[in-house]
Order: C-alpha cells, then structure tokens, then sequence
C-alpha cells in the first residue's frame, strides 16, 4: 500500500508491505523501518489515529499456493529463517546448514536478492522476490521504479516492469538485478 503522511512537505506515499490482514477486524498489519521523514511521522501515530493509502498495490507473494509438503527458505531483511547464528551473509547460512529448499521467498537489500537470484538460476529452484525500490505515484504513471526484465511489455515493446504495477514480487528469472 502507498501510506500518505499528513506533512504536506512529503509529498508522494511511502510504499510498505502489508504483513498480515485480519479481516474480522477490518484492520492491516505494516511493519516498516523508520527511513525518514513520512515513516518517522508514523510512528508516532496512536490508536484511533488515521491515515491515508493507496491500494492494495501490485503483486505479492503467493506462498499458499504452494503445493503440500514443499520445502521452502525464506529470506527477509538479510536475515535467513532458520538459522539464526550463523556468521556471515544469507548464502553463507544456506551453505553451513545444508538447507535445502524446493522453492524460495526472499524480500531485502539488492546485493541479497542478487545472491538469491543467482543461487536458484545454479540450483534450478524457483525463486520469488520483492524487489524494494522507491515508488513514487504507486500507479505505473511516473515510471520511477522501473527494473530491467527477461520479457519485453506487451505495452511499450521493452525489457522493462514497473514495480508498484507488475511487481514487486517477480519470479527471480524474470528480472535482471
């Protein structure tokens, strides 16, 4: 969703994943990193305060379609789950635990979306990620978080996605990171 701050000096929403959605309670879940000024605004809000969104945007990952008994690793924020403890980056943890997985969900920086990537093309494991780029109109218009991809757009004829739209949870293969 695009969260708009109520500081008129920040202009555009700030994009956040939705971490959990109840739906008897008509409530959303976001958990986010104070980055700056919109999301420092936020998190001062209390209970019973309001803000502005816009979405539900684009895509997100569709781990309840996996089929029964599939291994998978997900990965969030740098940090693999499990393990905790292991020294060093994502790909270390896999390595020094023997994980092994049928399918991967990553979300966090670019250099660990990279290794990920690069880690299910040599394993041949599909692999989803949340690519976690800037969006500024959430809506396609701007075109401010355009990523390089496999697949020419059916609408512009180039090898490009727009994020907020097409994504931001592509198949690994799919985008070029």
């Amino acid at each position: 969703v695009g969260v708009y701050p109520k500081d008129k000096s920040t202009l555009l929403p700030r994009p956040i994943s939705i971490c959990e959605i109840d739906k008897e309670k008509n409530q959303l879940r976001l958990v986010y990193r104070v980055a700056g000024k919109g999301t420092a605004e936020f998190s001062n809000l209390k209970t019973g305060d309001s803000v502005y969104l816009l979405g539900v945007l684009g895509n997100g990952f569709q781990v309840d379609k996996a089929k029964p008994g599939t291994k998978a690793m997900l990965f969030g924020g740098g940090i693999g789950v499990p393990p905790i403890g292991t020294k060093g980056n994502v790909m270390d943890a896999v390595a020094a635990n023997g994980l092994e997985a049928d399918i991967i969900y990553a979300c966090g920086p670019m250099p660990m979306l990279r290794a990920i990537r690069q880690y299910a093309i040599e394993h041949d494991i599909p692999a989803y990620i949340s690519l976690e780029e800037r969006m500024a109109c959430g809506v396609g218009a701007c075109l401010g978080c355009v990523c390089k991809t496999t697949h020419k757009d059916a609408h512009s004829h180039v090898n490009n996605a727009r994020i907020c739209t097409d994504g931001p949870v592509f198949e690994a293969r799919e985008v070029e990171i």
